[in-house]
Protein backbone atom coordinates (compact mmCIF):
# COMPACT_ATOMS: atom_id res chain seq x y z
CA UNK A 1 0.00 0.00 0.00
CA UNK A 2 1.52 3.24 -0.71
CA UNK A 3 1.28 5.79 1.97
CA UNK A 4 3.56 8.78 0.87
CA UNK A 5 3.76 10.78 -2.57
CA UNK A 6 5.83 13.35 -4.24
CA UNK A 7 4.24 15.22 -6.89
CA UNK A 8 5.14 18.13 -8.99
CA UNK A 9 3.09 20.46 -10.86
CA UNK A 10 2.97 24.49 -12.25
CA UNK A 11 0.69 27.57 -12.28
CA UNK A 12 -0.65 29.01 -15.82
CA UNK A 13 2.34 31.96 -15.88
CA UNK A 14 -0.59 34.30 -17.37
CA UNK A 15 -1.72 34.54 -13.78
CA UNK A 16 0.78 34.24 -11.66
CA UNK A 17 3.76 36.05 -13.40
CA UNK A 18 5.99 33.16 -12.80
CA UNK A 19 6.59 29.26 -13.27
CA UNK A 20 5.89 27.32 -9.78
CA UNK A 21 6.80 23.82 -9.92
CA UNK A 22 5.14 22.61 -6.86
CA UNK A 23 5.51 19.22 -4.67
CA UNK A 24 2.00 19.04 -2.72
CA UNK A 25 2.06 15.65 -1.17
CA UNK A 26 2.63 13.83 2.25
CA UNK A 27 6.26 13.01 3.59
CA UNK A 28 7.91 11.54 6.27
CA UNK A 29 11.14 11.93 8.33
CA UNK A 30 13.74 9.72 7.63
CA UNK A 31 15.66 8.19 10.56
CA UNK A 32 19.19 8.30 11.03
CA UNK A 33 21.76 6.32 7.93
CA UNK A 34 23.07 3.77 8.74
CA UNK A 35 26.46 3.13 6.02
CA UNK A 36 27.74 0.60 5.09
CA UNK A 37 31.44 -0.39 5.16
CA UNK A 38 33.85 -1.56 2.14
CA UNK A 39 31.80 -0.25 -0.53
CA UNK A 40 32.42 -0.70 -4.54
CA UNK A 41 34.40 2.52 -4.93
CA UNK A 42 33.12 2.32 -8.80
CA UNK A 43 30.37 5.14 -9.92
CA UNK A 44 26.68 3.38 -9.08
CA UNK A 45 23.99 3.04 -11.44
CA UNK A 46 20.45 2.72 -11.57
CA UNK A 47 18.40 1.19 -14.47
CA UNK A 48 14.74 3.35 -15.49
CA UNK A 49 12.21 1.46 -17.24
CA UNK A 50 10.04 4.02 -19.02
CA UNK A 51 6.83 3.23 -20.30
CA UNK A 52 5.84 6.12 -22.98
CA UNK A 53 2.11 5.61 -22.80
CA UNK A 54 1.24 9.55 -23.64
CA UNK A 55 2.13 9.65 -26.98
CA UNK A 56 5.30 11.99 -27.35
CA UNK A 57 7.78 11.20 -29.86
CA UNK A 58 10.56 8.65 -29.43
CA UNK A 59 13.03 11.96 -30.38
CA UNK A 60 11.70 13.65 -26.86
CA UNK A 61 12.39 10.99 -25.26
CA UNK A 62 15.50 10.04 -26.13
CA UNK A 63 16.31 13.64 -25.91
CA UNK A 64 14.43 13.94 -22.46
CA UNK A 65 16.31 10.62 -21.13
CA UNK A 66 19.80 12.55 -22.11
CA UNK A 67 19.03 15.64 -20.07
CA UNK A 68 18.18 13.57 -17.27
CA UNK A 69 21.45 11.19 -17.99
CA UNK A 70 23.37 14.67 -17.44
CA UNK A 71 21.79 15.71 -14.11
CA UNK A 72 22.72 12.17 -12.57
CA UNK A 73 26.38 12.04 -14.11
CA UNK A 74 27.13 15.35 -11.65
CA UNK A 75 26.62 13.21 -8.68
CA UNK A 76 28.66 10.42 -9.78
CA UNK A 77 25.40 7.96 -10.92
CA UNK A 78 25.18 6.00 -14.38
CA UNK A 79 21.29 5.60 -15.55
CA UNK A 80 20.34 2.95 -18.08
CA UNK A 81 17.58 3.51 -19.84
CA UNK A 82 14.85 0.60 -20.77
CA UNK A 83 12.15 2.04 -23.28
CA UNK A 84 9.57 -0.40 -23.10
CA UNK A 85 7.16 1.25 -25.85
CA UNK A 86 7.62 0.84 -28.63
CA UNK A 87 9.09 -2.74 -28.42
CA UNK A 88 10.67 -2.36 -31.03
CA UNK A 89 13.08 0.75 -29.48
CA UNK A 90 14.01 -2.10 -26.68
CA UNK A 91 15.03 -5.57 -27.98
CA UNK A 92 14.79 -8.22 -25.33
CA UNK A 93 13.72 -5.70 -23.16
CA UNK A 94 10.17 -7.09 -22.88
CA UNK A 95 11.52 -9.06 -19.45
CA UNK A 96 13.05 -5.92 -18.26
CA UNK A 97 10.19 -4.02 -18.70
CA UNK A 98 8.53 -6.55 -15.93
CA UNK A 99 11.23 -6.15 -13.25
CA UNK A 100 11.97 -3.91 -10.49
CA UNK A 101 13.87 -3.79 -7.27
CA UNK A 102 14.26 -0.69 -5.39
CA UNK A 103 16.72 0.87 -5.31
CA UNK A 104 18.68 0.03 -8.38
CA UNK A 105 15.42 -0.26 -10.83
CA UNK A 106 12.89 1.99 -11.38
CA UNK A 107 10.07 2.28 -13.38
CA UNK A 108 9.10 5.76 -15.13
CA UNK A 109 5.23 5.94 -16.53
CA UNK A 110 4.71 8.76 -19.13
CA UNK A 111 1.34 9.40 -19.36
CA UNK A 112 -1.28 12.64 -20.96
CA UNK A 113 -2.79 13.53 -17.56
CA UNK A 114 -3.83 11.79 -14.07
CA UNK A 115 -7.20 11.20 -13.61
CA UNK A 116 -7.63 11.59 -10.07
CA UNK A 117 -5.19 15.05 -9.32
CA UNK A 118 -5.28 18.56 -10.23
CA UNK A 119 -4.06 19.27 -14.01
CA UNK A 120 -1.53 21.05 -12.58
CA UNK A 121 0.46 18.35 -11.85
CA UNK A 122 3.43 17.73 -13.90
CA UNK A 123 4.08 13.91 -11.66
CA UNK A 124 4.20 12.24 -8.71
CA UNK A 125 6.32 9.32 -7.17
CA UNK A 126 4.86 6.89 -4.47
CA UNK A 127 6.86 6.06 -1.34
CA UNK A 128 6.07 3.62 1.17
CA UNK A 129 5.69 4.25 4.65
CA UNK A 130 9.81 2.95 4.92
CA UNK A 131 10.68 5.31 2.07
CA UNK A 132 11.29 2.92 -0.71
CA UNK A 133 9.38 2.67 -3.98
CA UNK A 134 9.88 1.69 -7.15
CA UNK A 135 7.84 4.05 -9.41
CA UNK A 136 6.90 7.43 -10.40
CA UNK A 137 4.37 8.98 -13.29
CA UNK A 138 5.01 12.17 -15.37
CA UNK A 139 1.89 13.49 -16.88
CA UNK A 140 2.97 15.15 -20.32
CA UNK A 141 0.03 17.82 -20.80
CA UNK A 142 1.06 20.31 -18.10
CA UNK A 143 4.67 19.65 -19.46
CA UNK A 144 3.14 20.90 -23.12
CA UNK A 145 1.42 23.85 -21.12
CA UNK A 146 4.52 25.04 -19.85
CA UNK A 147 6.51 24.85 -23.49
CA UNK A 148 3.68 27.16 -24.64
CA UNK A 149 3.81 29.38 -21.76
CA UNK A 150 7.71 29.38 -21.65
CA UNK A 151 9.25 28.54 -24.86
CA UNK A 152 11.43 26.24 -22.75
CA UNK A 153 12.10 22.74 -24.98
CA UNK A 154 10.06 20.09 -23.68
CA UNK A 155 12.73 17.78 -23.32
CA UNK A 156 14.38 19.69 -20.67
CA UNK A 157 11.31 20.08 -18.91
CA UNK A 158 11.12 16.71 -19.37
CA UNK A 159 14.62 15.39 -18.41
CA UNK A 160 14.27 17.62 -15.20
CA UNK A 161 11.02 16.50 -14.00
CA UNK A 162 12.19 12.91 -14.92
CA UNK A 163 14.87 13.27 -12.60
CA UNK A 164 13.39 15.30 -9.68
CA UNK A 165 10.55 12.16 -9.22
CA UNK A 166 13.18 9.65 -9.35
CA UNK A 167 15.01 11.85 -7.25
CA UNK A 168 12.35 11.11 -5.09
CA UNK A 169 12.29 7.43 -5.04
CA UNK A 170 16.35 7.03 -4.36
CA UNK A 171 16.00 10.19 -1.53
CA UNK A 172 12.94 8.70 0.13
CA UNK A 173 10.81 10.56 2.63
CA UNK A 174 11.37 14.25 3.72
CA UNK A 175 13.68 14.97 0.37
CA UNK A 176 12.54 18.50 -0.52
CA UNK A 177 15.92 20.94 -0.71
CA UNK A 178 15.89 24.84 -0.32
CA UNK A 179 17.71 24.49 -3.47
CA UNK A 180 18.93 22.39 -6.21
CA UNK A 181 16.53 20.36 -8.37
CA UNK A 182 14.67 18.93 -5.50
CA UNK A 183 13.71 22.85 -4.58
CA UNK A 184 9.92 22.28 -3.77
CA UNK A 185 9.46 25.35 -5.67
CA UNK A 186 10.76 26.66 -9.07
CA UNK A 187 10.61 29.66 -11.07
CA UNK A 188 11.70 31.64 -14.19
CA UNK A 189 15.82 31.30 -12.27
CA UNK A 190 15.74 27.60 -11.94
CA UNK A 191 14.23 26.71 -15.56
CA UNK A 192 16.79 29.03 -16.93
CA UNK A 193 19.58 26.63 -14.80
CA UNK A 194 17.89 23.90 -16.37
CA UNK A 195 18.70 25.46 -19.65
CA UNK A 196 22.37 25.72 -19.14
CA UNK A 197 22.17 22.32 -17.77
CA UNK A 198 23.24 23.87 -13.74
CA UNK A 199 19.67 22.60 -12.24
CA UNK A 200 21.65 19.75 -10.12
CA UNK A 201 21.20 17.90 -7.08
CA UNK A 202 22.88 18.89 -3.77
CA UNK A 203 26.30 17.53 -2.71
CA UNK A 204 24.57 15.77 0.53
CA UNK A 205 21.47 14.42 -1.82
CA UNK A 206 24.50 13.08 -4.09
CA UNK A 207 26.18 11.51 -1.45
CA UNK A 208 22.82 10.03 -0.21
CA UNK A 209 21.74 8.78 -3.39
CA UNK A 210 25.07 6.75 -4.65
CA UNK A 211 25.55 5.60 -0.90
CA UNK A 212 21.89 4.03 -0.99
CA UNK A 213 22.49 2.78 -4.30
CA UNK A 214 26.81 1.31 -3.15
CA UNK A 215 24.87 -0.34 -0.46
CA UNK A 216 22.22 -2.52 -2.36
CA UNK A 217 25.23 -3.70 -4.76
CA UNK A 218 26.68 -4.69 -1.17
CA UNK A 219 24.07 -6.49 -0.19
CA UNK A 220 23.22 -4.09 2.30
CA UNK A 221 19.86 -3.25 3.59
CA UNK A 222 18.25 0.46 4.17
CA UNK A 223 17.24 1.61 7.16
CA UNK A 224 13.50 2.48 7.00
CA UNK A 225 12.11 5.66 7.80
CA UNK A 226 9.98 7.01 10.43
CA UNK A 227 5.88 7.22 9.81
CA UNK A 228 6.05 10.87 10.83
CA UNK A 229 3.72 12.62 8.26
CA UNK A 230 2.83 16.70 6.59
CA UNK A 231 2.29 18.11 3.80
CA UNK A 232 4.40 20.70 1.70
CA UNK A 233 3.26 24.42 1.72
CA UNK A 234 1.03 25.97 -1.04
Amino acid sequence: MVSSTREVSAVNLKKMLRISIKLGLFIAFSSAAVWAKNLPQESPSVTISVFNDSGISSEILKEAEKVSSQVFEESGIHVDWVNCFPAEEAPGGEVACRQAAFPQHLHLRIVRRSLSLKDSTLGISYLLSDGTGCQADIFYEGIEKLRHETFVDPAIILGHVAAHEIGHLLLGNNSHSPWGIMRAHWNLGELARANKGLLLFTKSQSHRMTEKLCVAVAGGKWPSASGTELSAAE
